[in-house]
């Protein structure tokens, strides 16, 4: 074939006699270049990512009591034997799983030296069994009946949260958290600096004081908190969640202790919501937002079962500059039999008024004496409004 031959395109098929910029390459053939161009660089857009590199996928860090600590533990069938080396070998943003048994101080005898126990902070650092310097999520396989931390004791935290982000536990993988006989140890702290802390379905008990969160942002969800001689809940930071938690048995006679400590801090109200407060030793629900603890947004109180504590159900301390409290919701009965006043809401307020409309306070008849609890207020006088007429159904939440 004679390559010089002109091949001749019909007139309805040709492309339009326009040019490139050059002025002389065809504009269909620039254009087709073009095309081909961008056909190129959009192949070459994985290669170019691959080149790159992509996010590091988060690892999973494995503690067991069958393990062995070290700078190469972590592999589900190489675990670290500790919760503390599974943090030091662990990046942000890894999930760290501990498998059943007992951690902390494994034998008992307070001396944290036995093959297998914690290496515990006693006298300095964060006075704690465990730190956790690095966002991570920790979790149990097994959840709280079968993975036990012991040996908070003396003073000590079971375990300390210094960084943001930091998952302790979820619904079924917590931890049960358990001191000594003589209540005088912690349980876990959530440090200012700390926001976004999850603390979930976790049993802590034989505590002088089961949580304490300073951390804004936090969610304190669903966790069992019993036998506990001062505070089962201390917040202080900004937006709290405390939801779906059971707490009994907290608190000393005639120490004004509460089974949950709400300090105002910041601008975001804190939400009380869901929760089982029963057979406590001193207050129920306290929130302080007081002078010099007065939060911008008003905090919430809602749909809690708060019944048979020996102090007042729910105590309300607002300073001027307060933005209040919201309490709906709640069924508010048998409390306060160590003081006689029958008081399921106690308030003591220099602030705005109290939103309590649409609480049971034991009977139909609303706020009153027995078999009602009443209103015990000094200052400016909650809201009651209508009472509820009927029992609000609650039960026990599950073992989260």
């Amino acid at each position: 074939m004679d390559r010089s031959t002109t091949v001749q395109i019909p007139e309805s098929q040709s492309h339009p006699q326009r040019t490139s910029a050059d002025g002389a390459t065809p504009f269909w053939l620039d254009a087709q270049a073009s095309r081909c161009a961008r056909v190129t660089v959009l192949a070459s857009i994985p290669l170019l990512l691959a080149l790159i590199g992509s996010p590091a996928t988060a690892a999973t860090i494995y503690v067991g009591n069958h393990g062995s600590d070290g700078a190469g533990c972590g592999a589900i069938d190489a675990p670290c034997r500790t919760i503390s080396n599974g943090v030091r070998v662990a990046a942000a943003g890894d999930r760290i799983v501990v498998q059943p048994g007992v951690y902390g101080d494994v034998d008992g005898d307070g001396e944290f030296i036995t093959p297998g126990d914690e290496p515990a902070q006693l006298d300095d650092g964060c006075r704690c069994l465990v730190s956790v310097d690095k966002s991570l999520t920790i979790v149990s396989e097994a959840g709280a009946g079968a993975t036990i931390l012991r040996g908070a004791v003396d003073g000590m935290y079971a375990v300390a949260i210094d960084a943001p982000n930091v998952t302790l536990g979820r619904k079924k993988q917590g931890f049960a958290i358990v001191g000594d006989l003589q209540h005088d140890g912690f349980g876990v702290r959530v440090n200012g600096g700390a926001s976004n802390a999850r603390i979930e379905g976790n049993l802590l008990s034989r505590l002088d004081q089961g949580l304490f969160v300073a951390g804004d942002g936090a969610r304190i969800v669903g966790n069992r908190i019993a036998e506990v001689f001062r505070q089962g809940i201390h917040a202080e930071g900004s937006g709290i969640t405390i939801a779906a938690n059971v707490l009994e048995q907290v608190g000393t006679p005639g120490e004004n202790d509460s089974a949950i400590h709400a300090v105002g801090r910041g601008a975001a109200g804190d939400v009380i919501d869901r929760n089982l407060v029963v057979g406590n030793l001193g207050i129920g629900i306290y929130v302080d937002d007081g002078a010099g603890n007065s939060g911008a947004s008003p905090h919430t109180v809602t749909d809690n079962l708060v019944v048979g504590n020996r102090a007042a159900g729910i105590k309300v301390v607002l300073g001027a500059t307060s933005g209040g409290v919201r309490i709906t919701g709640n069924s508010l009965y048998a409390n306060d039999a160590e003081s006689g006043g029958n008081c399921g809401l106690m308030t003591l307020s220099a602030g705005p008024a109290i939103d309590a409309t649409n609480n049971l306070w034991g009977s139909p008849a609303g706020p009153g004496p027995d078999p009602s609890d009443d209103v015990c207020s000094v200052g400016t006088a909650p809201a009651t409004g209508a009472a509820a007429s009927a029992p609000f159904a609650r039960v026990a939440p599950p073992m989260r």
